[in-house]
């Protein structure tokens, strides 16, 4: 495994002369998700279906597929230079919308459901399913499903090791916050980016591990 510096290295260099399409695709799915959640909660007396709100109704049809896209479309940026990742961030989604779809409602669903045992072991199942969104894109012969019991198999004993990659970006965050959220255009792509080359390591040791 790399250090996170490295991680935040490569994804530095591979957004530069980027930045442009970067910032306005985050734009764009900040627009879309708000926008999106604005329209169903107009009317507060059908924003629930089976007891969900509209804000998760969103997420789940809307801000969930298009956040699997982004991410991907940051990842070939990092792996094959491709820079079209204003229209990569919407082909994949669109074009995989079901499975993609389920992918990441079955995420929604087994972390909440471990989060009402407690808060912890919620965000540890988080950490474990966190390359799910990477997989469905990877692995296109892997259900849903499966692609979620392949992140926690390629998680194992790296946990702790994207908590410190997420912790490393906490000055930015706070920049984010004090900026009122201007910065955050910028502090996504770099941190989508970074995690994205961590996927690729904690992908290429796992393989590693099976071939023996």
């Amino acid at each position: 495994m790399k250090s996170n510096k490295d991680y935040k290295e490569a994804a530095l260099a591979a957004l530069k002369g980027n930045w442009k399409q970067a910032v306005l695709i985050v734009l764009v799915y900040l627009i879309i998700s708000g926008a999106a959640s604005a329209v169903v909660s107009s009317d507060p007396e059908k924003i629930h279906f089976f007891g969900m709100t509209a804000s998760t109704l969103v997420m789940l049809f809307i801000s969930a597929p298009l956040s699997v896209g982004v991410a991907n479309a940051f990842k070939s940026l990092l792996d094959e230079g491709d820079a079209n990742i204003f229209a990569n961030s919407f082909n994949f989604p669109m074009k995989n919308y079901g499975r993609v779809f389920v992918g990441m409602l079955l995420m929604s669903v087994f972390v909440f459901l471990w989060s009402l045992l407690l808060i912890v072991p919620g965000i540890i199942k988080g950490f474990a399913y966190s390359m799910t969104p990477f997989i469905l894109k990877d692995r296109p012969d892997l259900s849903p499903n499966e692609a979620i019991d392949l992140s926690m198999a390629m998680m194992k004993g790296h946990k702790t090791d994207l908590l410190l990659l997420i912790l490393s970006f906490i000055g930015w965050l706070l920049l984010s916050l004090i900026t009122f959220g201007i910065a955050y255009l910028f502090v996504y792509p770099y941190f989508q980016t970074a995690v994205a080359g961590f996927y690729n390591d904690v992908k290429d040791e796992f393989e590693a591990r099976q071939n023996g």
